[in-house]
């Protein structure tokens, strides 16, 4: 087990993260042959925020990207510290009943769910095998029965294989029933621990949004390239006027589609979910371009899976909330977003 200390230019509250390998394996049984081997079906790395109070939630295990080293523990986050083997033992209590058996009873599920169609397809072939050999029997059958000593032998052999044919059809349908009972949870091992402090440094916090604000434009500025736009950066003055644009043209990208339409795009990043906050000049600008202005807002940037929102004329379908400044709840983006 290994330890160190962060700091989390975002947090409000110091938390300890743990990074966790989780398996789920195929467990043996002796008395079927092809289940006496025990096999590994998923690992799966997973990160766990705990707090103070010893609440653990699910985190990306990107996160730790998000953090930079720290010099040590202090002051009131000693005590926190202090609690690491009893919050250690809670923490992989949930790891087991919240994350290792639910995935483990996500493949049980998936094999019963197929399993009859898995059935069908070896009976089908079995089958298929017995006709052949039933139709070589009686043709040896009748061979022999005319004094074909060599159809006498390939009989015998014949019914060999029937019987073990039999046997195998047996032994496969039980081992095909008998697997999703295996499936169980198998081992869950921390791979590391790292007391996380809250930053009170700006700096921390500026470069931190800087780095949401560039994943978003990069999720933005990809998905209009992937529909052939050509994309124009105007988020900046100096950029702006470059384009012939006015200094603060209130959007960020200018987006022109092959098919001659023009997109003004507002991006706006956030590291998981939350409201998102449209100033002044945007709101002004919305209002003024209607449906050529696009909000773009991504979520979960802070992740390997980052998720674009994009709103067709947001003053239109965003409901204001304050004059000047507009804070737009995630939920509203979520209902105003294309499908």
């Amino acid at each position: 087990m290994r330890g160190a200390t962060f700091v989390d230019p975002t947090g409000q509250e110091a938390y300890i993260f743990h990074l966790v390998l989780v398996e789920v394996v195929r467990q043996a049984d002796a008395t079927i042959a092809t289940l006496a081997r025990p096999e590994m079906l998923e690992t799966r790395l997973i990160g766990l925020k705990q707090n103070q109070a010893g609440q653990v939630e699910v985190a990306p295990v990107e996160q730790l990207l998000l953090l930079r080293g720290g010099t040590g523990i202090y002051g009131p986050y000693v005590q926190f510290a202090a609690q690491a083997r009893t919050l250690r033992e809670a923490a992989w209590t949930y790891v087991v009943e919240q994350v290792a058996r639910p995935l483990a009873e996500e493949h049980r599920a998936a094999m019963l769910e197929n399993l009859p169609e898995r059935a069908d397809f070896l009976r089908k072939g079995y089958d298929y095998r017995e006709a052949e050999l039933a139709e070589a029997r009686k043709r040896l059958r009748d061979q022999a029965r005319e004094g074909n000593s060599r159809a006498k032998a390939e009989l015998g052999k014949v019914k060999a294989r029937q019987r073990a044919l039999a046997d195998r059809r047996r032994a496969t349908l039980a081992a095909l029933e008998r697997e999703p009972e295996l499936i169980a949870a198998g081992e869950v091992t921390f791979l590391a621990h790292a007391m996380v402090i809250p930053s009170n440094d700006p700096e921390d916090r500026e470069r931190y949004d800087k780095s949401v604000e560039m994943e978003a434009v990069r999720q933005a500025w990809g998905y209009e390239e992937a529909h052939g736009a050509a994309v124009t950066d105007v988020s900046t003055p100096a950029l702006a006027l470059a384009a012939g644009l006015e200094e603060h043209p209130g959007y960020d990208l200018l987006s022109r589609r092959p098919d001659g339409q023009i997109r003004l795009i507002e991006v706006k990043g956030r590291a998981m979910v939350g409201d998102v906050e449209l100033k002044e000049n945007e709101w002004i600008k919305a209002c003024t371009h209607q449906d050529a202005y696009w909000l773009y807002a991504v979520y979960r940037c802070a992740t390997d899976q980052p998720q674009l929102w994009r709103v067709q004329n947001p003053f239109f379908k965003l409901v204001a909330r304050a004059k000047g400044d507009v804070v737009v709840d995630e939920q509203e983006i979520f209902r105003a977003a294309e499908a």
